[in-house]
Formats: C-alpha cells, structure tokens, sequence
C-alpha cells in the first residue's frame, strides 16, 4: 500500500526533530553494484533492531559469512542505552548493515538511513519474487517508487502451544489446528478452575494488539493519515479478549511465559516460545507440550498473524556497500536459508517440501510435534504501518485495561481514539 503525502511529510519532520546531522564516513563507494566480494581485508558493522543472540547471530551470520569470504570480518553493534539510532548519527558511527523489524524499517527511513537495493539486486539478478508472497506484497507499502528496502532473512512465526499434562489431569480433550477464538475459549473456560490447590489459567492469548495481528488492522486511516482505532474490527477484537481474560479465576500474576514454561499453571499460549522450550529441554526440564496453529478470528480463518519478517537494510551512509550486499547477498542463499529453517524459523524465500522436511531439526525438544502449526496457517501481509503504531497500540491496550474495569467498549474505543488524535496532531506539529 502506498504512502501519501502526509506520511513523508512527517517523516521528513521526524528528521528534522531527532537534529541530528549526516554522520562523518569515508567517501562513500560508487553504488554500481559488483557481482564478486571486494579484495583485501574488510569490517563490516550490523545494528540489531531486532532480537538476535550472539547464538543466532553467529549461527546465521557469522560462520556461513566466514565460510563464504574469509576475508571478511563482521561486527555487532546492540541497541542499547548510548547506542540508539539518533545516539550513533551525532557520534558518527555508521553500521554498513542495519537489521531491521517489518515495524521499524520505517523509522530507518524517516533517518534517511535506507539505501535503495533496486541497482543492486537488478546487477546480481536477484529475483524478488523467490520470497514468501507475504514479503513481496509487503515490500510495496514502504515507498511510492517501487523502491527496495532491505532483503528479508526470517520471518518470524506464531503458534498455540498447549501443556498436555494440564489437558489430561482435567481430561479435557486437546486443541486442534484451525479453530476460532471461540473455540479457544471453550477450552479455556473448562480449564480455567482450580485443581490439588493450584490455580490455572486456560489461555493465555498474548496481548490484544496482536490478537488484532490476525486481521492486518490498522491504526492510522491510510487516505486522511487519520486515527483509526474506533472501528467495528478493533471493537471485535476487544470484545473478545475481555471475553477470555474476564472469567473468573483467569488473572494468575507473573510473567506470560514464564507461567507456561516455569510455574506450568498456564494450559495454553499463544505466542513463539520454541527458544524458551528448547532450553528447558537443554536443561534437563523437558515439558510436555504440542502446538496447534494459532487461533483467529472467524474471517481470519487459514491465516496466522500478519508479517513479522526481519530485513537487512543497507545503510545510506555505508563506505562498504558492494560489500555489504554481498553478505546480504548469501544470507539469502538456499544455503543459509536452510540454516535459519533447520534452526525452528520460518525461511524469508518461498516455503519448500525440503524447508518441511528439515525444519528446527537442529532443535531436540520440537522433535515429534505438529509442525503445521508452523506451516498449516498462511502469513498475512501486514497493515498499513506508520512509525506511530507504537502508540496505537499502547492505546488499544490501555482500552482493554479501562474495560476489565468497568468501562463500557464503545467509551473505551472513543477515548482511546480521541487520544491518538492528540498524539497524531502533536506529532504533526
């Protein structure tokens, strides 16, 4: 979907307001991109704006780069107090590439930060369309000029993980791929009871801004640049997850995930935690646990969540950028692609029987469970993004709390829009 002219207004304010100045760097190489990996020794800088470990990042990146181009060395640079975006353009600290969120990537661009990929994928003959169609069809909403943003690597997946153990002291029969929130909560409220002095809680649906994920909404109408948060779909979703969090007995305390892996007083969550199961079973703790495709909405029904795809994005003000996309290059390679699928994440290209095949096989605790939960629900493109979701969001949640306390949906909705108004003009100005 394409930006209007407000939106780059905005963004150009954005840039304005963060003051920051173009960052000191060498003289930036021709961006006629080369078919081969430069000479010599090279250090090439990644910024996370994503969740990685050092595991995964040298699992994904380091060692398959190392293989491929001994010459090059890779450096990490965190998020981080000190090292925010705005903190690295004033020091003039240039990471070549940036790993970006299908959610943040625009706020990369509001710094001017984003490099065009459209002469270099032309030169090495990279077809767009070897993506996953949700990519593809994503892509097209960050720029009015068919522009090429990043080169996606992963793309993240979301499942309804259910603790066996639970279902078969209650004798409650298991959940299954394809059901409706309601179905879900049918489920949940037979679970959601006391049993040998233990409260346990049926569902766990993540918070109501993702539970919105599975119908791509949006939080800012995209023809006015307007708020868009008082609409029958957001009400729908609100009305169902104070449905599933109000019934008695449901609000346990502690941390989400934590009361599924840990404390196991949770019957069933949605939500990706296959790193948190593999490391109880690493330590010896393994649980008793399936997984089934995640709820949705009736109208959603046979797809997951929208987008949640990572992206190399080359940086602008790179003095290695034939380099740089280079690696960005074979990350993308059958290859590597293959490591990130046998690592329990879904590949960035078109998903394949040999992807099925192979998948989180390098994961011990997911062996022998229904991996449709993975492939079984299609990937939504995503919603209109604006770099003021965040606060949509925030306000969305903040109208479920106001509900759990009495306040009416349509009041909750009313003030929760009226509110981003404010924020939107504020922003504005």
């Amino acid at each position: 979907m394409k930006k209007k002219t407000w939106f780059l207004t905005m963004l150009v304010i954005l840039l304005l307001v963060a003051g920051c100045s173009t960052p000191k760097t060498s003289q930036v190489q021709d961006t006629k991109p080369a078919d081969e990996m430069p000479s010599g020794p090279l250090k090439l800088s990644f910024y996370l704006d994503v969740p990685l470990t050092d595991e995964e990042f040298d699992k994904i990146f380091s060692k398959p780069i190392a293989s491929k181009y001994p010459n090059v060395t890779l450096e990490l640079i965190r998020k981080g107090k000190g090292m925010m975006p705005q903190d690295l353009m004033a020091a003039g600290i240039v990471p070549d590439i940036i790993l970006a969120a299908s959610t943040t990537v625009m706020n990369w661009q509001g710094l001017g930060m984003v490099e065009d990929l459209t002469p270099f994928t032309k030169g090495a003959g990279i077809d767009m369309n070897q993506f996953d169609p949700a990519i593809t069809e994503s892509l097209k909403m960050y720029t009015d000029k068919n522009e090429i943003i990043g080169l996606p690597y992963v793309m993240n997946w979301v499942a309804l993980f259910y603790n066996k153990d639970i279902f078969d002291k209650m004798a409650v029969p298991y959940p299954k791929d394809g059901m409706d929130w309601e179905a879900a909560h049918e489920l949940n409220k037979k679970l959601t009871r006391t049993v040998d002095g233990v409260q346990y809680r049926g569902l766990d649906p993540d918070t109501v801004d993702k539970m919105g994920f599975g119908l791509s909404l949006d939080y800012v109408d995209t023809k006015t640049g307007k708020a868009k948060l008082d609409t029958p779909e957001w009400k729908k979703v609100l009305e169902t997850a104070l449905t599933i969090t109000s019934i008695p007995g449901h609000s346990i305390g502690g941390s989400s995930i934590p009361n599924f892996t840990d404390k196991q007083n949770t019957a069933m969550i949605v939500g990706g935690i296959t790193s948190d199961l593999q490391k109880l079973h690493s330590d010896g703790h393994p649980m008793n646990w399936d997984m089934v495709t995640m709820p949705n909405f009736k109208e959603g029904l046979g797809t997951a969540r929208e987008l949640d795809a990572h992206y190399m994005v080359l940086n602008k003000q790179s003095s290695n950028k034939q380099a740089a996309f280079q690696v960005m290059r074979h990350i993308i390679s059958d290859d590597v692609q293959n490591i990130v699928v046998r690592s329990g994440r879904l590949s960035s290209l078109k998903q394949t029987e040999e992807h099925k095949k192979i998948f989180a096989s390098d994961l011990p605790a997911l062996q022998g469970k229904n991996f449709n939960a993975a492939f079984g629900a299609k990937i939504r493109k995503n919603h209109y993004t604006t770099p003021y979701d965040g606060q949509g969001r925030t306000e969305i949640k903040k109208a479920l709390t106001e509900m759990q306390q009495g306040k009416d949906v349509n009041t909750a909705l009313r003030d929760a829009n009226e509110r981003f108004v404010q924020y939107l003009e504020k922003e504005k100005k």
